[in-house]
């Protein structure tokens, strides 16, 4: 009898639950029949669809295609900031159109519990949002496949709109709910559009800049609109943040479950229930405290972020004390790195440097400067990444005393080496490499070893650096400034070195700005040949190392030409730049002997990870080429700078130095810029259907010559042309350099040709 009454009970308690899920999703329908009844709203998810499809399809008549996810984070963010209004206004609607109006009283005897109502309202309001997430993701996956890209790159990126558009639509729904239950309807429909205004404008524009409150962006209703730049990068973005995203997710969702009870409570007052015995302030404070507990680990993230700032910009000197390198630097003849991955993603690290050595002193890396400048007596300064903890420092395989003040690291020169050519010095060191820093309105990070995602420039000290002033200076408070610290690429400029770099414990496949050194199967042990997660970089005289992994994509047409590592995004693009250049290269090389084409390009990436919005142009480093023009959308410029790597091997792409004129005439010093400039005329004047690489220019020598040349053109001299400009060009025309040619010379290399 006892058992027949418990499963008479438990039954009670099944059929009781099973109804309020059938109530509750009947009012659920309920709810988004009366929203699209209303027609109209339908038309806009559409319309949001179309407009993305519309600005991410190439316009016909187009030549060169866009850095595809570049363009799609820009109208992204337009797209999520501006129907972010829909949802607050719409939370307005679904509260003060029945719920808490008294024209529709009969909702009052709905057995429904508040909270259940509240909940099924929100559930359909959310069910009419995700048509627009619906239709702006078919809008954009679309037009990337109609672009070309692979279904795993559509995909990889969608799964990173989805998550923003859902937080922005979620949360913006609860708080209009939130302010249309406790706010009159006369009030309700204009504080919501400001409360859109505070939350998807005002707080990144204005107050995030101006005060560095960081975590007032767990309060942002979008998050793309001035960081569209660095979310377009599908090369490291959504690996990069997407374990930041997925802590702010969390607290959203537990905030925005806060907001839902608070609009249950004021429910209460117009409506009370008899399913409320408690008062509904218990279940605010409850999701108050949930909320709480859901942003510590977010909290936590920028607790990590500002330590690292703060020990970086500790031993880094302001913007204004900043001293030149070169007194400090001094010549290493090889540099061997063997770097290998640790858990948590921690760098450990054996790197020996060889020091040639001169009466037990080093060598000053500048030929400008005679003597190296001591820091401290007897003492090498090395500059060091603050963050790697240094393990042991040996000379020449024996211990030596050091210190450590900073990025600065001293090592005490041995009196052995005072009769030595070369010191070797070991150096054993393990620490984290993740530099996040923000400038105005626009983060990034200096370097980072993440998950799948890696950027190791040369110029933050993830190897020993010999001298300099420092790796990163403190930028200036001044909105608009550099931001918390800003690193010094220019402290690797007069080091040149043998490199020797080995990477182990990295799955992805790295790029570095030194040649990928193969393995043969006569490798001793522990070569890239032992192990398949090794990875070998060797150059000679080279500069530094940038090493980078992630989403990217090598290009290539055959083995001895250039090669382009870009991403999915940019491909179509290199892929136009490549062949441009290759045809460039072609047309050269039947009179210009000897070319030297750059050995490989990085697109993009580089760029848009970096805290600068932008502001960091082009690099050459070693062999490699660094162009930024997917950035901005210049796609001539950087292919101009391409082929004046190509042509000069230089990224001087002016076509007159004003600054080298004669004080007594007015005149230029040196003709250089134009011969220059006319050797690049030619491929456009021969191949007319071609993009032009020559620049205007309205100098007088620049006007006489390229008269001169169309002359001649005209006149079928063509061939001596190529004579006239192959002699110069053979006498090395390579900016900087102490080549002088005069109008003189020009006219004398001139005529001997045409007079032949």
């Amino acid at each position: 009898m006892i058992m027949n009454r418990e499963n008479h009970h438990s039954y009670t308690l099944a059929s009781l639950l099973l109804l309020y899920i059938r109530s509750a999703m009947l009012h659920v329908a309920l709810e988004c029949k009366l929203l699209f009844r209303l027609r109209w709203p339908m038309i806009l998810p559409l319309g949001a669809g179309i407009w993305v499809f519309m600005s991410l399809t190439l316009p016909a008549g187009a030549d060169i295609p866009p850095n595809f996810y570049g363009d799609a984070s820009q109208q992204h963010a337009v797209v999520q900031s501006l129907t972010a209004v829909l949802p607050a206004l719409l939370g307005v609607l679904l509260m003060r159109r029945d719920l808490l109006s008294g024209n529709f009283d009969w909702s009052f005897g709905s057995p429904l519990p508040n909270a259940l109502l509240v909940a099924a309202k929100f559930t359909a309001g959310l069910l009419y949002m995700g048509l627009f997430i619906g239709f702006i993701s078919a809008g954009d996956a679309i037009a990337a496949a109609r672009f070309g890209l692979s279904g795993n790159a559509i995909a990889y990126e969608l799964g990173w709109i989805l998550l923003h558009y859902g937080m922005t639509y979620g949360i913006t729904l609860a708080l209009g709910m939130a302010i249309g239950a406790l706010m009159p309807s006369r009030f309700a429909l204009p504080v919501a559009f400001l409360g859109w205004v505070f939350g998807a404008f005002f707080l990144q524009i204005y107050a995030l800049p101006e005060t560095d409150w960081y975590m007032l962006k767990a309060f942002m209703l979008s998050h793309l609109l001035n960081d569209s730049t660095s979310f377009g990068n599908d090369g490291w973005t959504p690996s990069l943040y997407w374990s930041e995203y997925a802590k702010l997710a969390l607290f959203v969702a537990a905030f925005g479950l806060f907001l839902l009870t608070l609009a249950t409570a004021a429910v209460r007052r117009v409506r009370p229930s008899m399913h409320n015995r408690r008062h509904p302030a218990t279940a605010a404070a409850v999701a108050l405290l949930l909320s709480i507990a859901a942003a510590l680990p977010y909290a936590h993230l920028w607790m990590e972020r500002l330590d690292r700032v703060a020990l970086i910009r500790s031993t880094a000197p302001s913007y204004e004390a900043i001293s030149p390198h070169e007194p400090y630097q001094f010549q290493l003849s090889s540099v061997s790195i063997v770097a290998e991955r640790m858990p948590s993603d921690r760098l450990r690290s054996d790197v020996t440097v060889t020091v040639p050595l001169h009466n037990g002193a080093p060598l000053p890396a500048s030929p400008e400067v005679e003597k190296v400048a001591w820091l401290q007596p007897n003492r090498l300064a090395f500059l060091l990444h603050p963050a790697m903890a240094i393990q042991s420092i040996q000379w020449d395989g024996h211990p030596v005393d050091w210190n450590r003040s900073g990025e600065r690291v001293f090592v005490t020169i041995p009196p052995i080496a005072g009769n030595a050519s070369v010191g070797t010095i070991e150096f054993r060191y393990e620490g984290k490499l993740l530099d996040w820093a923000r400038t105005n309105n626009s983060e990034g990070y200096w370097s980072f070893i993440h998950g799948g995602s890696l950027y190791l420039p040369g110029t933050v000290g993830w190897y020993p650096l010999p001298g300099g002033d420092s790796l990163f200076y403190k930028g200036s408070t001044a909105r608009g400034g550099p931001g918390n610290y800003v690193n010094r690429t220019d402290v690797t400029s007069h080091l040149s070195a043998d490199f020797d770099v080995t990477m182990k414990g990295f799955d992805e496949q790295l790029f570095a700005t030194l040649p990928a050194w193969e393995a043969h199967a006569s490798d001793a042990p522990g070569t890239k040949s032992a192990f398949a997660n090794v990875q070998r970089f060797k150059g000679s005289r080279a500069q530094s190392i940038d090493i980078i992994g992630g989403h990217f994509k090598e290009l290539r047409h055959n083995s001895d030409a250039t090669t382009i590592v870009t991403t999915d995004g940019d491909f179509k693009r290199s892929s136009l730049l490549l062949f441009e250049l290759e045809q460039i290269e072609h047309y050269y090389a039947g009179w210009l002997p000897g070319l030297h084409p750059v050995q490989q390009i990085w697109t993009a990436p580089i760029f848009t990870v970096m805290p600068v919005g932008g502001g960091y142009g082009e690099m050459l480093k070693n062999d490699t080429l660094l162009l930024s023009g997917s950035v901005n959308g210049m796609y001539d410029s950087d292919l101009r700078l391409a082929a004046n790597m190509l042509l000069f091997h230089d990224l001087d792409t002016n076509a007159a130095d004003w600054t080298l004129l004669d004080p007594a005439t007015s005149q230029p010093l040196s003709m250089i810029y134009d011969i220059r400039n006319a050797v690049r005329y030619m491929h456009d004047a021969e191949q007319p259907d071609a993009r032009p690489i020559s620049l205007l220019s309205d100098s007088e020598q620049w006007l006489a010559i390229k008269a001169q040349i169309d002359q001649a053109l005209e006149a079928g001299r063509t061939n001596q042309v190529k004579q006239v400009l192959s002699k110069l060009w053979t006498r090395g025309l390579t900016l900087p350099g102490n080549l002088t040619i005069t109008m003189e010379d020009w006219n004398m290399a001139w005529n001997e040709e045409m007079n032949r």
